[in-house]
């Protein structure tokens, strides 16, 4: 009996509902439907019946959870003991973008180590793609980036969205244009004004980089004069001086040396990118990489909340 048809049956039998359950299992609801139909059909039994707008056991799916929980408990006590036996495990593998890093990890690890402060913990603070690719080769446990993916074979669980702004100097020749605009805290401006403008943009192969030439695009504009750099910093710092830059909300917040730039929302909708916490598809994850998982949905929950 596979580890995976034990808590897709669980899952089902705690939400009462396949929609919820798919939802806690981040696949399709299609696809949970498929996967128990198949289980019942292989062992030519009912495991769950509709009543009303809920799912509810059979006497062979209390027969089958019943032993499913029992199975899980041995699990859980098989891996705690090769965690205990082999100190190793206790390593904890988590990445995310550069300068990302330096905001999110001082917030979550302090909760981490409070819960395991055996554990071990290797940071990788890479481009999103190359974190993505030792993702999937089993090198790391967790990473946080944003949408969209590039690799097949990773799930994820969506953690907060996220202005993509606008950055120009105070003495900019539209920096008056704005507007008020309903869902962003900042003022919207057109970006039609911008069309003459020295554009400081990050490399290829970065997310921001791919979010900003679609912004481009969409808005007719070709820049004659372009700064690439690698470092978000340093784009924020000469848009509040020489050019104008796309810049995610976090570093809108950050601390400046001189006078900052003026930030827009910007785009129709409002132009945003989702975070999101993902894992390999059908991986293993330890009690820690689990235990890590759920402080940072916890997190991102609760400033959401706040």
């Amino acid at each position: 009996m596979l580890l995976k048809e034990l808590r897709y049956v669980l899952a089902v039998h705690e939400h009462n509902s396949f929609t919820k359950a798919a939802n806690s299992l981040f696949i399709s609801q299609p696809a949970l439907s498929k996967y128990i139909k198949g289980l019942e059909n292989d062992m030519g039994i009912k495991l769950f019946e509709k009543r009303g707008n809920r799912f509810r056991l059979t006497y062979a799916g209390q027969t089958y959870l019943d032993a499913a929980h029992a199975m899980m408990n041995i699990f859980d006590k098989m891996e705690q003991d090769l965690l205990t036996n082999n100190p190793s495990r206790t390593l904890l593998k988590i990445g995310t973008t550069t300068f990302r890093g330096s905001y999110i990890f001082p917030k979550i690890l302090p909760k981490y180590l409070e819960l395991h402060p055996e554990s071990e913990i290797m940071l990788f603070e890479e481009p999103a793609e190359r974190l993505e690719k030792l993702l999937v080769e089993g090198t790391i446990d967790l990473i946080i980036v944003k949408l969209p993916l590039a690799m097949p074979n990773i799930a994820y669980v969506p953690l907060f969205e996220e202005h993509i702004l606008l950055a120009l100097p105070k003495t900019h020749i539209h920096a008056n244009k704005s507007v008020k605009k309903s869902g962003c805290k900042y003022p919207w401006i057109d970006m039609k004004y911008f069309h003459d403008d020295l554009f400081v943009l990050l490399k290829p192969g970065q997310r921001t980089r791919q979010i900003s030439d679609n912004l481009l695009e969409k808005a007719n504009i070709v820049p004659k004069r372009v700064i690439s750099t690698n470092n978000i910093e340093t784009a924020v710092r000469l848009a509040s001086t020489i050019g104008v830059s796309f810049i995610p909300e976090l570093f809108a917040i950050g601390n400046f040396d001189s006078s900052p730039p003026l930030f827009f929302c910007i785009g129709e909708p409002i132009t945003t990118s989702t975070f999101v916490l993902a894992y390999r598809r059908n991986g293993y994850l330890t009690r820690y990489a689990k235990d890590f998982h759920n402080l940072v949905v916890e997190y991102f929950q609760s400033t959401i909340d706040e």
